[in-house]
């Protein structure tokens, strides 16, 4: 009966015991809270929004520092590019230059050719020789031409000073007889070509000049005496367009303007004539 007492009183103890334990946790708790909210500073929020739109405007910063980069990036690779195609606009200027300059110094030199023209001619004599009959005719001409071309640094325009000769037959007055045409002369032309492939081998152009030069017609009329024939000497003007192959062969399609196309009674036989015109071939020595 007695030791049973006990067991109670020990039990009443320990529960005594435990709960005074859990009292005292819980005072603990409660205290920790309370100092953890006192140490909890009020403006807390406060201070996470600034850090936040600190980290906001540095990330802006970084991303306008980064975007400033790329356009410097972007400008200094176009001024690069515009020096680069600038350098190579002025490489190719000089490597123009300096082939037009050898194809103007390949393209002068002294020349020969031939020519091969055509005239209209109309002869008739006057009334006092009405034994003689009228002459209409288109003679072939054979020529030769012979100079100098000297072409300027550009390559493209020249100076050319040459001599040449045409010459050509028809039927004369009489059923039975010959006439001729002769023109000589000396001239000088100004040439302007334009290359069309890139070693500037091949050129199309244009040429315009002037030159003194004679021409006339005759015929051996042994019964008819005291009277000069058609001739005359005077300025000649050309006139045409040319093709250049490999330099060295020059084609011509040209016209020449004779000193004398048409004659006053001053002459045997009334001469009246068109232009020559011809095509020639020069080769360059």
């Amino acid at each position: 009966m007695c030791s049973k007492k006990i067991r109670n009183l020990l039990l009443c103890f320990g529960f005594i015991l435990s709960l005074h334990a859990e009292e005292n946790i819980t005072k603990e708790n409660m205290t920790e809270t309370n100092t953890t909210e006192e140490n909890t500073p009020k403006d807390a929020p406060i201070l996470l929004e600034e850090k936040r739109a600190q980290t906001l405007e540095l990330k802006e910063e970084k991303g306008i520092a980064k975007k400033i980069d790329e356009k410097n990036l972007l400008e200094e690779i176009h001024k690069k590019k515009r020096q680069l195609y600038m350098l190579k606009g002025e490489l190719h200027e000089k490597n123009e230059s300096i082939l037009f300059q050898q194809m103007a110094k390949n393209k002068s030199g002294f020349f020969i050719g031939v020519i091969l023209g055509d005239i209209g001619i109309n002869a008739n004599p006057y009334e006092k020789f009405e034994l003689l009959s009228n002459i209409q005719a288109s003679p072939l001409l054979y020529g030769l031409r012979g100079g100098y071309q000297k072409y300027f640094a550009n390559g493209i325009s020249a100076l050319r000073f040459y001599g040449e000769y045409l010459g050509g037959a028809m039927k004369g007055f009489k059923s039975d007889s010959l006439a001729s045409y002769q023109t000589a002369s000396l001239n000088i032309d100004l040439l302007m070509d334009k290359p069309i492939d890139k070693e500037k081998r091949f050129a199309l152009g244009i040429f315009g000049g002037v030159g003194v030069g004679w021409n006339g017609m005759y015929q051996n009329l042994k019964e008819i005496r005291g009277y000069s024939q058609p001739n005359a000497f005077g300025l000649v003007l050309n006139l045409g367009v040319s093709m250049t192959l490999n330099l060295k062969h020059r084609f011509e399609l040209a016209l020449k303007m004779p000193p004398l196309k048409e004659t006053s009674q001053t002459f045997l036989y009334y001469f009246k004539s068109t232009n020559i015109y011809y095509i020639s071939y020069n080769y360059l020595l």
